[in-house]
């Protein structure tokens, strides 16, 4: 995944996620997927689609498997350990911000900016201040994983990406021609590993199943 940077990007930083999405198209117009390691989460942020199809936990672990591992702890944790981790429907948010070095030397800073936010699809019972329990504990896991992966998904990168993707590959002849786990396909990264292996599995068993029927 993108580090997490602050939006709005630099326009240098914008114009580089710009020049990946061109690449990207170029992938997927050419069919000649690239050696790239991309996040799902980012990918599809770069294709403009929605909610993944898998768990989001699934998602997070490609990105952040610590923090993947901590949330299912909490899931799995005895009942009476949670109120100790004094957890709440809201999550520290860090973000790196790029501007311009004083003087025209063409340096960068990089400052840090740390804000808590809500947890994305909180119902009115889940604020910013309610504790994690054992009863509502499922519900905080997959929301601060949802919340994890759509900040990837919709970043400030993931936007310039797809604008320039839809250079090569215009929106609407995307959605004609390729579903997204096809586009992954020829784009590459982890969602298309996983693709891959599921396609040799079931090439695995048709073979079998031939074999024993011959």
């Amino acid at each position: 995944r993108p580090p997490h940077l602050a939006d709005p990007l630099p326009k240098r930083l914008e114009a580089a996620y710009f020049v990946l999405g061109q690449l990207l198209g170029y992938a997927v117009a050419h069919a000649s997927p690239l050696p790239l390691d991309l996040a799902s989460a980012f990918l599809r942020g770069v294709l403009g689609r929605g909610a993944p199809a898998c768990d989001p936990l699934d998602e997070l672990e490609q990105m952040d498997a610590a923090e993947a591992r901590s949330l299912r702890a909490v899931a799995t944790m005895p009942a009476e350990a949670v109120p100790g981790l004094c957890l709440t429907f809201a999550v520290e948010e860090t973000a790196a911000r790029v501007g311009s070095a004083p003087g025209g030397s063409g340096f960068v800073t990089l400052t840090t900016e740390t804000r808590e936010v809500p947890l994305r699809g909180c119902s009115i019972d889940q604020t910013p201040t309610t504790p994690v329990t054992a009863t509502n504990r499922d519900a905080y896991v997959r929301l601060r994983a949802a919340h994890q992966v759509a900040r990837v998904a919709c970043s400030a990168a993931a936007r310039a990406a797809r604008a320039g993707f839809a250079e090569l590959v215009p929106p609407e002849r995307l959605r004609r021609l390729f579903s997204t786990a096809e586009a992954a396909l020829l784009v590459g990264g982890e969602m298309a590993t996983a693709i891959r292996r599921r396609m040799l599995r079931q090439q695995a068993t048709l073979r079998e199943k031939v074999n024993r029927d011959k």
